[in-house]
């Protein structure tokens, strides 16, 4: 079984997460008007639909219409819709492991932002191919697009992708073991998760903080991120990442000796990551409920959440 397949990587939580701030505030965004935009509206409808049922974590449905909506977006010559559905498609092949459909998805919305002489969403697209980049392992691709995102972000003076950029280099600085630099770097991105109040991408940082902590054997920060990140997510019903933070949480406490609290925490857990095809961890939780030793590092740079989808930009 495909290791991204089994454990998805948590390091992904900062580019999981302006997605779904700029779904929420896109899907209020008014639809284009007239008859003659008919076919644009109707991709804009099946988007945001399959954006919703994403987070709700019903993916089947959501690849079906992000997929009747590329065509038809492709019937209408719109770059700019073609770009948006081939970015949340390319988050969807993320989330159920396929590195390879990911990369081309999210390549080719980039070529279409650069045609489009969109600079920032050319970015935002860096910054996911970098993720995607390091669960295939290779770092100085990854490390080229996250230090361009940065320094793009901090001369145009954009907080979101400047925190998003800052927590890819942590998942990087953490995947060759240099915790303490990947810890400052996730601390930078949430200060300014917390200037800018957005909630989505702070319960993403809390979640990657939690894990990197966990790692290390720093029990109780790391019950307090990942209760922080919980509660974030279960108040924007996030189904993705609540099943993830109960996944990380029920893992901890097994780890910590708390054998009632891990069960607890399992048993909430399983049936959502069943939900949701997540097989690894839904296995690994069976094993540590039936007093098997982990089969994976606990709270290793390989753990995580990684979609993100975009509404209308």
């Amino acid at each position: 079984m495909n290791l991204a397949r089994q454990i998805i990587p948590r390091g992904l939580l900062s580019v999981v997460a302006l997605a779904w701030m700029i779904a929420l505030w896109a899907c209020s965004s008014p639809l284009p008007n007239g008859p003659e935009e008919e076919p644009q509206r109707e991709v804009l409808r099946r988007n945001a639909q399959g954006v919703k049922l994403q987070q709700e974590g019903d993916f089947e449905t959501a690849e079906v219409l992000y997929r009747s909506a590329l065509r038809l977006a492709r019937m209408t010559d719109s770059l700019d819709l073609q770009a948006l559905v081939l970015h949340n498609l390319g988050s969807l092949h993320q989330s159920r492991g396929r590195t390879e459909e990911a990369l081309h998805a999210y390549r080719e919305a980039r070529r279409l932002r650069i045609l489009l002489k969109d600079a920032r969403w050319a970015m935002l697209e860096d910054v996911h191919l970098a993720g995607v980049l390091l669960e295939l392992g290779r770092q100085e691709e990854a490390q080229r697009k996250l230090l361009i995102a940065e320094r793009w972000s901090r001369k145009e003076g954009d907080s979101r992708l400047l925190s998003m950029a800052l927590a890819g280099l942590s998942r990087l600085n953490r995947s060759r073991g240099e915790l303490r630099a990947a810890e400052e770097l996730l601390m930078k991105a949430l200060k300014l998760d917390r200037k800018i109040a957005d909630r989505t991408l702070e319960a993403a940082h809390l979640a990657q903080l939690g894990t990197l902590r966990m790692e290390q054997g720093r029990f109780h920060e790391a019950q307090r991120d990942l209760e922080e990140a919980l509660a974030l997510d279960k108040a924007r019903n996030h189904v993705f990442g609540i099943a993830m933070d109960l996944y990380h949480l029920a893992v901890l406490h097994f780890r910590k000796g708390r054998r009632k609290e891990g069960m607890t925490l399992a048993q909430r857990a399983i049936p959502i990551l069943e939900q949701l095809g997540l097989d690894g961890p839904m296995e690994e939780l069976t094993l540590l409920m039936k007093g098997a030793p982990r089969t994976t590092r606990p709270g290793s740079p390989s753990q995580g959440r990684n979609s993100m989808s975009l509404s209308d930009p």
